[in-house]
């Protein structure tokens, strides 16, 4: 849920050298109505956000993305290899974000301003909706962020505890193997993309002994 209490610092985007945006479907959204030909600069922890701008904005507003594996880590190090680390950044967040970007940028000597751009909320019956999937069977749950373990094994209680997983990144994998789930497969790269390729692998590597 995308919550505008970001608005005003949207409206002050002119004084940053750099926005900082961490999912693909927060993007468009929250700067669209601040990126210009002479907005500031845009940097993504990943290709799927990356795409996103992209896509939304055809001229190339993306300047800093991780060279390799996509996360904070590798955008922490885009910073410190092109020489960006300075000035004032705008962290658009999540209620629930980590702070591991925002204090690696400072760490870097960035002036870093996060803002809550949007809500991670439970949808409504969502433990009904876990125990009719227990009820009915599955091989393996898949995650594609640490809030989703955390509103998963919340919803199923103990019945979570030793079930096959596969996870989107190492952010993930570190939040599902604290919540007890038996992490099969890491996807590489951390994308959609990857996350199906290690669905197929753990899939034609057959059962677990």
């Amino acid at each position: 849920m995308i919550g505008w209490g970001v608005d005003e610092e949207m409206t002050t985007l002119a004084g940053r050298r750099i926005v900082v945006t961490r999912r693909p479907g927060q993007s468009s959204a929250l700067l669209a109505p601040a990126i210009g030909p002479r907005g500031p600069r845009i940097a993504v922890v990943g290709a799927s956000t990356s795409e996103a701008l992209r896509v939304a904005f055809p001229d190339d507003v993306v300047a800093l993305e991780p060279a390799g594996e996509p996360g904070a880590a590798g955008l922490l190090r885009a910073f410190a290899r092109t020489g960006s680390a300075e000035g004032r950044v705008l962290l658009p967040a999540s209620s629930r974000a980590r702070d591991d970007l925002p204090r690696g940028l400072r760490e870097l000597g960035v002036t870093v301003d996060v803002v809550e751009a949007y809500r991670t909320v439970e949808p409504a019956g969502l433990a009904e909706a876990v125990t009719h999937c227990f009820d009915k069977g599955f091989g393996v749950v898949t995650f594609a962020s640490p809030s989703a373990v955390e509103g998963f094994v919340a919803a199923a209680g103990a019945r979570a505890a030793g079930l096959p997983a596969v996870v989107i990144g190492p952010t993930t994998e570190a939040a599902a193997r604290a919540a007890g789930l038996d992490v099969r497969a890491v996807a590489r790269p951390s994308t959609a993309e990857g996350l199906v390729a290690a669905l197929e692998r753990l899939f034609a590597a057959g059962p677990s002994p």
